[in-house]
């Protein structure tokens, strides 16, 4: 079976949550943070939501290019725009 790096990626940080759900802690303070959860937040930051990112605008972009009503698919992405600016 051939995996691509993303399904790779999703897997292993998928598995790093749930180790640190188990092993780990949630707190917010900075000298109590766990090793897991500091692992955690640095690939979330680094890997996870700007490939992510990059993937969303890519395929909107192909979706763009090869659709007829491109008013939906502009309107699409705006709605995308706002919603990751509201989540950051």
């Amino acid at each position: 079976m051939c995996r691509s790096p993303q399904q790779v990626l999703q897997c292993s940080f998928f598995g790093l949550c749930v180790l640190n759900d188990l092993l780990g802690s949630e707190t917010v303070v900075a000298n109590k943070r766990s090793f897991l959860q500091k692992l955690r937040d640095f690939v979330l930051t680094t890997l996870v939501v700007p490939l992510g990112v990059v993937r969303l605008w890519c395929s909107v972009c192909v979706a763009i290019k090869n659709s007829e009503p491109q008013w939906a698919l502009f309107l699409l992405l705006f709605c995308c725009s706002c919603l990751v600016f509201l989540l950051h």
